[in-house]
């Protein structure tokens, strides 16, 4: 996915997360007060395992939208739904 000048997403509690940044850049924000946002660049890759919330923006000032508003868009919706049911049931190619 491509994330607009000033948009982001909101990932609720409960979901692990992999994010691979090919181009350009994003930022990472923990609901924890304590910690900066995180800048991610070309290369990064971050994988959440705790299942925490977060955000991942285009600047660490950006809105964000929840997740399911991102799974509403049809290509990316697909890609989602084949790659979850991959690891639901390993026995997919």
């Amino acid at each position: 996915m491509q994330l607009d000048a000033d948009a982001g997403l909101d990932v609720p509690a409960g979901l692990v997360c992999m994010y691979v940044i090919t181009h350009g850049s994003a930022w990472l924000k923990l609901p924890d007060d304590d910690q900066p946002p995180t800048r991610l660049t070309d290369g990064d890759h971050v994988i959440l395992t705790r299942s925490q919330p977060h955000q991942v923006v285009a600047q660490p000032t950006s809105s964000s939208r929840p997740i399911a508003d991102w799974l509403e868009r049809p290509l990316l919706m697909t890609n989602l739904r084949f790659v979850a049911s991959k690891f639901n049931n390993p026995t997919l190619d």
